[in-house]
Protein backbone atom coordinates (compact mmCIF):
# COMPACT_ATOMS: atom_id res chain seq x y z
CA UNK A 1 0.00 0.00 0.00
CA UNK A 2 0.84 3.69 -0.81
CA UNK A 3 0.28 7.08 0.30
CA UNK A 4 0.44 10.21 -1.31
CA UNK A 5 2.21 13.07 0.92
CA UNK A 6 3.12 16.80 0.31
CA UNK A 7 6.30 17.85 1.93
CA UNK A 8 6.87 19.96 4.37
CA UNK A 9 7.85 22.41 2.67
CA UNK A 10 5.11 21.97 0.13
CA UNK A 11 6.74 21.78 -2.76
CA UNK A 12 6.68 18.41 -3.52
CA UNK A 13 3.64 15.64 -3.68
CA UNK A 14 5.30 12.49 -3.89
CA UNK A 15 3.70 8.50 -3.80
CA UNK A 16 5.61 6.37 -1.07
CA UNK A 17 5.75 2.90 -0.39
CA UNK A 18 7.20 3.10 3.40
CA UNK A 19 7.92 6.00 5.64
CA UNK A 20 11.07 6.09 8.36
CA UNK A 21 12.34 7.84 11.11
CA UNK A 22 16.21 8.89 10.25
CA UNK A 23 17.06 10.88 13.51
CA UNK A 24 15.15 14.33 13.08
CA UNK A 25 14.26 13.63 10.00
CA UNK A 26 10.94 11.92 8.39
CA UNK A 27 12.03 9.87 4.82
CA UNK A 28 9.48 8.52 2.51
CA UNK A 29 10.80 5.67 0.23
CA UNK A 30 9.25 4.16 -3.21
CA UNK A 31 10.59 2.42 -6.54
CA UNK A 32 12.64 5.74 -7.43
CA UNK A 33 14.26 7.26 -4.41
CA UNK A 34 15.37 4.17 -3.15
CA UNK A 35 17.96 5.85 -0.94
CA UNK A 36 14.65 8.09 0.32
CA UNK A 37 12.69 11.75 0.12
CA UNK A 38 12.80 13.81 3.27
CA UNK A 39 9.31 14.39 3.81
CA UNK A 40 9.97 16.99 6.71
CA UNK A 41 12.43 18.13 9.35
CA UNK A 42 11.67 18.45 12.61
CA UNK A 43 13.65 19.75 16.30
CA UNK A 44 13.45 16.08 17.45
CA UNK A 45 13.03 12.24 16.88
CA UNK A 46 10.24 12.46 19.74
CA UNK A 47 8.64 15.18 17.28
CA UNK A 48 9.64 12.91 14.36
CA UNK A 49 7.76 10.25 15.46
CA UNK A 50 4.45 12.05 16.95
CA UNK A 51 4.71 12.64 12.89
CA UNK A 52 5.01 8.90 11.92
CA UNK A 53 1.85 8.45 14.70
CA UNK A 54 0.16 10.98 12.54
CA UNK A 55 0.29 9.46 9.12
CA UNK A 56 -0.26 5.95 11.14
CA UNK A 57 -3.57 7.10 11.93
CA UNK A 58 -4.43 8.30 8.88
CA UNK A 59 -3.69 5.04 7.46
CA UNK A 60 -6.22 3.03 9.64
CA UNK A 61 -9.01 5.38 8.25
CA UNK A 62 -9.61 3.29 5.83
CA UNK A 63 -11.85 4.57 3.37
CA UNK A 64 -11.22 2.99 0.43
CA UNK A 65 -9.68 6.24 -1.82
CA UNK A 66 -5.88 7.67 -1.80
CA UNK A 67 -4.87 9.50 1.09
CA UNK A 68 -2.85 12.48 0.90
CA UNK A 69 -0.74 13.41 4.10
CA UNK A 70 0.45 16.87 4.64
CA UNK A 71 3.60 17.00 6.90
CA UNK A 72 3.42 19.23 9.33
CA UNK A 73 5.69 22.43 10.31
CA UNK A 74 7.98 21.70 13.11
CA UNK A 75 6.12 23.25 15.79
CA UNK A 76 9.45 24.27 17.85
CA UNK A 77 10.18 26.91 14.90
CA UNK A 78 6.69 27.77 14.90
CA UNK A 79 6.76 28.93 18.09
CA UNK A 80 10.25 30.72 17.45
CA UNK A 81 8.97 32.71 14.64
CA UNK A 82 5.81 33.52 17.00
CA UNK A 83 7.94 35.53 19.43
Amino acid sequence: MSIWVRTQDKKWLVEVDSIQISGQEVKGFNNVHADGVILGKYSSEKSAVSVLNSIQNNLNSETGIHVVFEMPPDMLEVEKLRR
